[in-house]
Order: structure tokens, then sequence, then C-alpha cells
């Protein structure tokens, strides 16, 4: 019976394209009839015909091969001194002979640490260092032994496997080199199969090969993790002779070689499978060894990973696309189908977090609306305080209600409140000024931003309300305070999201007055609250990504005017004026969530809108019995000033770096529009004054359109 066995080291270095994996490598093939060696090349199951490497040998028999698959060795059985040939896998191919002192060795395997060699010798079980010097030391069982050790094969544990020559079974051997000894337990669902080679596989199975009796021929699995399962049949053919087998680094290629009839291949992933002969064209050999390395005839580079073309880019997405490309390489491969298909730069824009500062940018245009009101409530609400109902709780008598010289004074004023008096004379009223008011307005106000800076435009839509209390404290001087609330919903164009945002403020008040000049100011802060969404869409992906910033505002204003009024006829007052607004908002930092790979997480930080309007009102008041009619009219020009409210510095969640995109950052300039009407009783109490009135802005980027009603109560 010709004795046999293998070893296979399996090294894996191997070229990956997305996730197919192929092994290539040497198989190292040892004739023992003829005394050569041989090598061919493989990848997969197509090999090349072998070369010789080395000749003259006695009787090469079975190879094993160093952790790192670089250096190969070979066992000259029937040497009694115990000859094992060294050379390198790659070449060239010059062989170091270690004499080791085994008699007549046959198989060996090297431990993973690669310091040691251990070998099966016709006469016993051995170990040597592979750094020499190179004398074998025999280990003693020190339990129950197979007759003789054959193959063997090692696993990643350090697990030695064994097979008994010309005996059945097969055996798990564990070594104590401090003392020399050794341990062998047979696995029992193997001890009545014939084994001759056996090896052990990356992806976790001991290979069996069957040398001799019914099974002879076939090629068995067991998983390393159960060996004691049923062995499962992997290949099976003509062959009645199992001289070596080896399995390729991937774990889909067998390898078997078989005395005189050559080198076969079977793959792992049908089972049973059936052998291929390959073009080897060896059939002298004892013995075989397989071990995988990637020496393909002409390599192929692994390619870079993709990245976004950035010609043609600018802006924003130029800003965008270089992050990614520097941060988050990851991520570029979105991208891919939209650089083919010529929508690169809409895919940028839709996945940079740009559009983030809309709702802050809104959320600081909402101020406006609140100083708007109050700086109508001051004048339309008010407006007889500041005429008339003034100069009338000056005169105290009747005498002065009907004075011919305030009749034929040059002062309009003067004139006003001689035909007051005079009108409250007839209806029997005392003259009374109220001196303070309780007023409620409710807000509705529409939108609407142009698309800019490679972003959507977007329509923000407002509701909410204002109840405040104001009263006289001097002659000159009214002060008052109060809250209000705000809702906007925020619609971006092409799909691209939306936002909500909530807001609650309070505010004080105060406003100075002489006969013909005004100084108004107030204060407000509050907070806001924003609920916003972002739709991302490009050429094969669609993704969401949802925030929730929050954070607090402060806005000072001061007015500055001038009114006067001529009473012949219909009542008219002209007001010119001057208007200062500084919203600032601060913004706590906030991460997006969601499903794609575009999550942004925002720093904190802090951004201003400056609004500044010269403007002129003119009312004019038609009297009548018991109320008076009053229409205001403005026009003037407004300027808004971004300060950093467009700005967006961010990173993908999970990458490095920042990145910085600006929106909405020009200077707006606006035409301003406003209409009103004024209800006000004679009679106060449950009547109140009420005030309805309409704004417009218009730019040619930006508009803006504002309706309130207002009831005020004075008392």
């Amino acid at each position: 019976m010709v004795r046999m066995n293998t070893k296979l080291l399996l090294g894996l270095m191997c070229f990956a394209m997305s996730t197919a994996y192929t092994s290539s490598g040497i198989g190292i093939v040892p004739g023992a009839q003829d005394g050569n060696i041989y090598s061919f090349t493989f990848t997969g199951q197509t090999t090349t015909p072998a070369t010789m490497i080395f000749s003259g040998f006695s009787r090469p028999d079975c190879v094993g091969f160093s952790p790192d698959g670089a250096t190969a060795y070979v066992t000259d059985f029937q040497t009694s001194n115990g000859l094992i040939y060294r050379f390198p896998t790659a070449g060239p191919y010059t062989a170091t002979t270690l004499t080791t002192t085994i008699h007549d060795p046959i198989d060996l395997v090297i431990s993973n640490d690669g310091q040691t060699a251990y070998v099966t010798g016709d006469q016993g079980f051995y170990y040597f260092p592979t750094s020499g010097p190179y004398t074998a030391t025999t280990l003693t069982p020190s339990n129950q032994t197979p007759d003789r050790f054959c193959g063997i094969a090692i696993d990643s544990t350090g697990t030695l496997y064994t097979t008994n020559f010309k005996g059945q079974g097969v055996y798990v051997v564990t070594t104590d080199l401090t003392n020399n000894t050794y341990d062998a337990s047979s696995i029992a669902s193997l001890s009545m199969l014939y084994i001759s080679s056996v090896a052990v596989s990356s992806d976790g199975y001991l290979y069996l090969g069957a040398g001799n009796g019914p099974e002879s021929g076939n090629v068995y699995r067991v998983p390393l993790n159960d060996l004691n399962a049923t062995p499962t049949l992997v290949a099976t053919g003509t062959l009645t002779y199992i001289d070596g087998v080896s399995i390729s680094a991937d774990g889909t290629t067998g390898f078997v070689g078989s005395l005189n009839n050559g080198v076969y291949t079977f793959t792992t992933d049908s089972l049973p499978s059936a052998y291929q002969l390959t073009n080897v064209g060896v059939t002298t050999l004892l013995s075989l060894g397989i071990i995988t390395i990637n020496i393909p005839p002409t390599p192929t580079p692994t390619p870079p990973p993709p990245v976004i073309p950035l010609g043609g880019l600018s802006g924003n997405n130029l800003a965008f696309a270089e992050y990614i490309n520097n941060y988050a390489p990851q991520d570029a491969s979105y991208f891919v189908a939209a650089a083919l298909d010529g929508t690169l730069a809409q895919a940028l824009e839709s996945a940079a977090p740009t559009r983030n500062a809309f709702s802050l940018y809104t959320a600081s245009n909402n101020l406006f609306y609140l100083t708007t009101n109050l700086s109508n409530h001051l004048h339309n609400g008010s407006r007889h305080r500041r005429t008339g109902q003034t100069q009338i709780a000056a005169a105290s008598t009747q005498e002065v209600w009907n004075s011919e010289e305030l009749l034929a004074s040059n002062e309009p004023d003067d004139r006003l409140v001689s035909r007051l008096c005079q009108q409250k004379m007839k209806r029997g009223e005392k003259s009374e000024e109220k001196k303070n008011s309780i007023w409620f307005e409710a807000i509705g106000a529409l939108a609407y931003q142009k698309a800019q800076h490679q972003t959507p435009g977007f329509d923000p839509i407002t509701g909410g309300g204002i109840l405040a209390f104001d009263g006289k404290t001097s002659k000159y001087v009214r002060v008052g305070a109060g809250a209000a609330y705000l809702y906007t919903h925020i619609h971006e164009d092409q799909g691209a999201g939306h936002s909500n945002i909530n807001q609650e403020d309070l505010f004080v008040y105060a406003s100075w007055e002489n006969k013909h000049v005004y100084l108004d100011g107030s204060v407000l802060g509050g907070l806001f609250q924003i609920n916003q969404v972002r739709d991302i869409k490009m050429s094969g992906f669609e993704f969401k990504s949802t925030s929730k910033p929050h954070g607090w505002q402060l806005l000072p204003h001061l007015e500055l005017g001038y009114h006067y009024t001529w009473p012949e006829g219909i009542e008219l007052t002209i007001n010119p004026f001057i208007m200062v607004d500084w919203a600032n908002a601060w913004q706590k930092s906030f991460k997006e969530k969601g499903s794609g790979p575009f999550n942004a997480e925002q720093k904190s930080h802090h951004s201003s809108l400056l609004r500044s309007e010269a403007s002129l009102r003119m009312y004019e008041t038609v009297f009548f019995d018991s109320w008076d009619l009053i229409f205001q009219e403005k026009a003037g020009y407004v300027n808004v000033h971004s300060s950093r409210t467009g700005n967006v510095n961010a990173f993908l969640v999970g990458s490095p770096g920042s990145f910085t995109v600006t929106t909405l950052t020009g200077n707006q300039n606006l035409g301003v529009a406003e209409f009103a009407m004024i209800f006000a009783p004679h009679t106060y109490g449950y009547y109140p004054t009420s005030t309805l009135f309409y704004q417009g802005e218009f730019g040619s980027k930006y508009q803006s359109h504002q309706v309130a009603l207002e009831l005020a109560w004075n008392f």
C-alpha cells in the first residue's frame, strides 16, 4: 500500500471587486515516484500546466507552508536521516536542506506563530524549531494512540488533527512541549473511516480524503465546532485513492491528488460534487499542497473609491462635493448615477443641508410682523389721543370750546380742538381722556422667497396673535407690555421639504410725544422651536432627514416720526417716520435623524436681520355723530440686511471635518405699502376701537403680505 498524506496551509491575498472573491495561488506537487517537485498556478478551478522546480530528491512526500505562505516545506520519505527541504514559494527556487534526525518523515505542519514544525514520521511524532537548530524532539504519548500517525493539519486555534497510517480514524492532538508529551483523542464519528489526508478550511471545516476501505476516493467534511457530527460527502468520482486534499482560501474550490491519476478539482457549494481533471500534468505525485497567494499573471489594481467630479460645480455644490470627497468618500457612490445622467448639481443641492437655514431666517422675519403691528397700534388705534383728545382734556370750560380765538387760530390743532369740542358739546359728552387700553390683535401673513444660491424657493404661512396693555404715565409718555404667539408652516418648492415653527414672545414698549414729534421704542424677546424635514431626491435614491432645532430671540425696536394735521373739512394728517428693527437669534446645535447617509449635525450659532424703514403715513378722518372713520395709507422703502442668518456650518453625522454653505445672504431692498381702516366709537366701554389693516412688501426676490385685525378697549 502506498503511504499517503498531505498538509494544507491557506493564506489569503485576494483581489476583490464588490462582494465576489476568487482565490489565486500556487500548487506544490511532490513527485514521489520520480524524485521531482513541481509547481503550478491556479485561479479558482482553472490551472496551468505544472513546471518542475526541483529534481533529484529521494522521495518527496508531503508539503507544508509557513503562516504567511512565503515558505514551503517538503518531507523526503525513505530517508533515515530525516531530510526536509525548505524553499520560497514564489522563487527563486533554491532549496535549503534541514536535517531533523526524524526517521522517514511523512507529513508536517507549521504552528500558527511560525515558530514550530510538527512532523509525523515512520517511527513517531516530533517537533523542531523552524529557526533551528534542526534537531527534532520526540513527543511521548500520554494515552492510547494510533499505531502510527500519517497526515496532519492545524486550525486557527492551534489544534492539531492527524490520521492513522494503514488504519481507521481521525484524532485530535494536544501537545505539552514543556514535558515533551501529547494526547490523542479519537473523533467518534470518524473512527470507522480509512482517512489518508486531512485539511482545515478557512470557513471552519475539517476536510478528509479517504485512502482505503469502501469510502476510498471520497472526500468528506465535518464542522470544526461539532466534530462528532455525521460527516458530509463533499466530492466523489472514479478515483480509488486520495493521497492529498487541499481547499482554496475562499473555501469554494477543493484540490485532490491521486497517485498515477493526477490532480483533480471539486466545488464545495453544491454537494456532493464530481471531480474534474486539471491540466497540471503530473501523475507521479505522492501528495499535494495548495497555497493561495496573489500571483495573477497581470494583477488588476484595486480601483480607487469613487469621487464626485468637481468640473462645472460652484458655490454650495462645490463646497459640499469637496467635503464628501475629502471626509466622506463612502457616500460619493450615491452621486454616480446623477453624474452619469447630468443631474449632479441637482443631487448635491438636494443632499446638502443648506435648506435648514430657511426656518431660522423665517423665524427672524416673523418678528417684524409683531413690531409692525405694535407701531400701527400706537399710531392708528390711539391717534385721537395724539391730537384732539389730548387738547380737549386740557380745555376745562365750555367757553374754551366755543372760543372764537381758537377758531381763528393759525394753528391747525387749535382749530381742530374747537371743532371737536363743539361736536362733543352737542352730544352732551364730557371731555374726559381715556388713558388706558387693552388690545388684542389677530395676525395672518403669507410670504414668498424666490430660489437663490442653489436652494429652492419657499413659502412661509404665518398665523398668531398679540395681547397687550398700555397706559399713560404722564402727559407725554405711554408705556405697555404684552405677549405674542406665532405659528408658521414653510413649504419648500420642488418637493424639497417643509418646516413648522412655534414662537412665544414677551415685549415691553414706551412712547413719548409732544405736539408734533414722537419717539417709540420696544424690546421683544422669546423662544422658538422648529420641526423641519428635508426630502432628499437624486437619481436612484430618496431619503428623509429630520431635525428639531430650538433657541431664543431678541429684537430691539425704535421709531422716530413727525405728524401734522389739517382740520379743514375731512381731517388730514401726515406722518413721515423712520423705523429700525434688529432681530437676533441664537440657535442651539442640533443633529438630523433619518435612514439616509446625508444626516447633518449643525453647530450652534448667532445670526441677525437688520430691518430699516423710511415711510410716509397719511390719515383722513370722517366724523359721524356716534363714531369716526379713519383711513390710513403708507408708502415707503425697506432694507433688510442679513448677518449669518443664511449660514449653515455643519458636518455629516459620523464623518470628520466640516463645511459651510450659505443662502439668503444678500440685502433685500423692498417697497412697502399699507392700507388701514379704523372704526373709533365715541362711546367707550363695551365698544372697542377696531382696526383692519394690510401691509405688503415687494422686492425682486421676496414679497410678503400681512393682514391684521385689532380690537382695543380704552378706559
